[in-house]
């Protein structure tokens, strides 16, 4: 797994613990997170996909992220036409962290400020 910050970690927790009336803390999470996909797609076919998307699209990485070192990764990125990919300083819940969240959001606002939605 990746490492994770106090306050990403304090976040999640926030978000998936739940006090029963037994008083017991009990986690709650979306089960379909846990389970594989149902489609399953050759590169072929993600490549194809990939290669018809038009719209400005941002991505946003972390160095210490999910995908920062994998090459399927590296060209999957590339097959999408205005893709502006960010690569931040973080793990993979960098969004969540007290000292990557600014960064991330600058990011965000950077991009929907070049790219208005409508």
């Amino acid at each position: 797994f990746w490492p994770m910050s106090d306050s990403a970690s304090s976040r999640i927790l926030a978000r998936a613990l739940t006090a029963g009336d037994d008083g017991v803390l009990r986690w709650h999470t979306d089960p379909r997170l846990r389970q594989p996909s149902a489609t399953r797609l050759a590169e072929g076919q993600v490549t194809a996909m990939l290669r018809t998307i038009r719209a400005p699209a941002l991505l946003v990485g972390a160095t210490q992220g999910l995908f920062a070192t994998q090459a399927a990764h590296a060209a999957r990125v590339s097959d999408i036409a205005q893709l502006e990919y960010v690569l931040l300083p973080g793990s993979h819940h960098l969004h969540l962290e007290a000292e990557s969240a600014p960064a991330v959001a600058s990011a965000l606002q950077a991009f929907f400020a070049r790219h208005p939605p409508g």
